[in-house]
């Protein structure tokens, strides 16, 4: 069974959290009892008996008297063939951040475009993010249809410049089809409105079409989170982030350079002979070696780079301003280092006041340079270790979220 991440991006009352709440329901993977909980009576100025989807995900209070998602909510759900995890990913310019957050780590963007309105300046800005962060999988569903009486003619001109859009931001092969979330049409099942439309349904195509990022045969990345001693030895806990671990594998200690061969992996306090990716062990050298937390340990024949200064593509969190004098510490899983932002290239995306600094929601190419070498990978390679964050070091709060190029 696959675990496939994807999220759903676009402008505010676009549908994105009535579309997840209708795939939710649609697929069965709603429980009787919230149903129960969340259909509208009469006197709420609806039919009596509709459920109110988008509620399936706007979990915050804050989100549901306001009537937006503002933050990332999550969703969980399995069919029989693949388990999935949905972000739903907040619509305004204001919480860009929050998009960026999101869709770092999936597999799979679903752009959401109202075929009343169009594309946007807003879709051109989602759409360049998914190009960034080189989410290879793009689905645009044009919603709404039923507004436009399923017409044809009207998704095709759409599509058209879609076509277009993708090829300017190079992503390859988008998904483009055609629905409408609140009625239920072409989401999990086929619409009878839509016969004219011969491609999937967003459900067809996610059960279906989606693959996995294939990384190298040789990509392995752990990372040693904290040491056990126990009877005179010296086990290295940690994650898997990438690859695979078995009992006797020669691995590459990144840090010193050292070969090593794992004598015992330690899983849920038994000893396995295997252990994959998203598994947190403990591993045994066959000598003694004397590791230290952000430690990576990799396949010999692919390791990571190492140094202390590097391109990256960093989306700017904080209300404060970015400085090239001040010291940041850059963190990547339990690596943390002083780092300076040392050049700040053109702005990808732009905050509304023009400046030469970076502001809140700005997302630019830029160069840091760390105080001490530090172990990485790029972004393309392994997500985990070419991700990081930028943290204040006086107010500790976090100011930028970035990737490796």
């Amino acid at each position: 069974m696959k675990l496939v991440r994807l999220f759903t991006a676009g402008n505010v009352d676009d549908g994105k959290s009535t579309l997840i709440g209708r795939l939710l329901l649609d697929s069965g993977a709603v429980s009787t009892d919230i149903i129960h909980g969340l259909t509208k009576s009469k006197g709420q100025g609806d039919e009596e008996g509709v459920i109110d989807l988008a509620f399936l995900t706007d979990g915050l209070r804050s989100e549901r008297a306001l009537g937006i998602t503002i933050d990332v909510a999550y969703k969980y759900f399995s069919t029989q063939k693949n388990k999935y995890i949905i972000a739903d990913t907040p619509g305004h310019w204001e919480y860009t951040r929050n998009m960026f957050t999101g869709a770092s780590l999936c597999d799979v963007a679903i752009i959401l475009i109202d075929v009343t309105i169009g594309i946007t300046e807003q879709t051109k800005r989602h759409a360049l993010i998914v190009s960034l962060l080189g989410v290879n999988q793009v689905v645009f569903a044009i919603n709404k249809m039923d507004l436009k009486q399923y017409a044809e003619a009207v998704f095709e001109a759409i599509k058209i410049d879609l076509i277009t859009l993708s090829e300017e931001l190079k992503i390859n092969t988008p998904t483009i089809l055609p629905m409408s979330a609140l009625k239920g049409e072409n989401v999990v099942a086929k619409s009878t409105f839509l016969s004219w439309f011969s491609g999937p349904t967003l459900f067809d195509y996610l059960e279906n079409t989606v693959h996995h990022q294939e990384h190298k045969n040789e990509l392995l990345r752990f990372q040693v989170q904290y040491l056990i001693h126990s009877d005179g030895l010296i086990g290295y806990a940690g994650r898997i982030e990438h690859g695979v671990l078995r009992i006797g594998q020669e691995v590459l200690v990144v840090a010193t350079g050292e070969q090593k061969c794992i004598q015992n992996i330690i899983y849920n306090n038994q000893s396995v002979h295997l252990a994959k990716a998203g598994m947190c062990v403990s591993i045994y050298f066959d000598n003694q070696t004397e590791l230290e937390r952000g430690d990576v340990v990799s396949a010999i024949t692919f390791p990571p780079k190492i140094g202390n200064r590097f391109a990256a593509t960093i989306c700017w969190m904080s209300e404060i301003s970015s400085d090239l004098k001040m010291e940041y510490v850059l963190q990547i899983g339990a690596i943390k280092v002083l780092a300076k932002l040392v050049i700040i290239h053109e702005k990808c995306i732009k905050n509304r006041n023009i400046s030469d600094d970076l502001l809140l929601n700005d997302i630019a190419n830029v160069v840091i340079e760390t105080q001490n070498d530090i172990v990485f990978d790029r972004y393309e390679d392994a997500k985990a270790t070419g991700s990081f964050i930028l943290i204040d070091t006086d107010l500790c709060t976090t100011v930028a979220a970035g990737i490796i190029s």
